[in-house]
């Protein structure tokens, strides 16, 4: 089981796809000019996939059960989460904390609970302020790539619709 962390992006959004430019082969004797030409073409397709979906790459994140349970425990440590009451609450309109702290809750599950874009803010802020200033317990080289690269996608999505946990 994984979480998918996704950023809630306007209807129509597409990101900048650069075109890719692939040098040309020398011919193949093996091959006719029209089975070259198709090859030639079936590599750029390939190419153009992978810069689409590198493209689309900064937007979701997939993360499994045993990170998700660090990275909950970096944002409680981080003064970004709290743990609220057991009332079930709207989906997305849970209450925040006294100092704006968001529900750990929304984090919990992968029900598609909504992380407003305020609160993408808040804990990404928190959360880059806890890593900057050591956040003992964070210190292997892997899980710290993993809290700065949910940081920046927490703040990423600060400035669309917010995030989608799922």
């Amino acid at each position: 089981m994984s979480f998918d962390l996704k950023i809630k992006l306007p209807r129509g959004f597409e990101p900048e796809v650069p075109v890719v430019e692939l040098p040309p082969l020398k011919p193949d004797r093996d091959r006719t000019p029209e089975e070259d030409r198709q090859w030639q073409l079936q590599r750029h397709e390939r190419a153009q996939q992978k810069a689409r979906a590198e493209a689309w790459a900064p937007f979701s994140r997939s993360i499994p059960v045993r990170g998700m349970v660090v990275i909950n425990e970096a944002l409680r440590r981080a003064g970004a989460i709290y743990r609220g009451d057991s009332s079930p609450g709207r989906k997305g309109a849970l209450p925040r904390g006294p100092a704006g702290e968001v529900d750990e809750r929304k984090f919990g599950s992968n029900d598609g609970w909504l992380v407003t874009p305020d609160e993408c803010a808040f804990l990404a802020e928190r959360l880059k302020a806890r890593l900057d200033g050591g956040g003992e317990g964070f210190e292997g080289d892997g899980t710290r790539a993993l809290l700065f690269e949910v940081a920046d996608l927490f703040a990423r999505a600060s400035h669309y619709g917010g995030l989608e946990v799922w």
